[in-house]
């Protein structure tokens, strides 16, 4: 079995959720973004919108953005071992 490898929790990032929530103004299901899901809306009654009604929806690419959240684990295999 491989190390399990750590990284350092960085509260600036904008780690990707993998959770969808519903625009209380558009009703448009939407990935909840971190800083959203940081404040724990999704567990609350508190409204929550998507920030961009009316217009396009916009592309979300999960991998992408988990890739970039955790390059230094990919570029750096010795960053942390657990």
């Amino acid at each position: 079995q491989l190390r399990t490898r750590i990284a350092k929790y960085n509260s600036k990032k904008d780690y990707p959720t993998g959770i969808t929530s519903t625009c209380d103004s558009c009703q448009r299901d939407e990935q909840l973004p971190d800083e959203d899901y940081k404040r724990g809306v999704h567990l609350t009654t508190e409204k929550w919108y998507c920030g961009h009604c009316n217009k396009p929806a916009r592309a979300y690419d999960f991998e992408k953005k988990l890739t970039s959240a955790f390059s230094e684990l990919l570029e750096n295999p010795d960053i942390a071992d657990a």
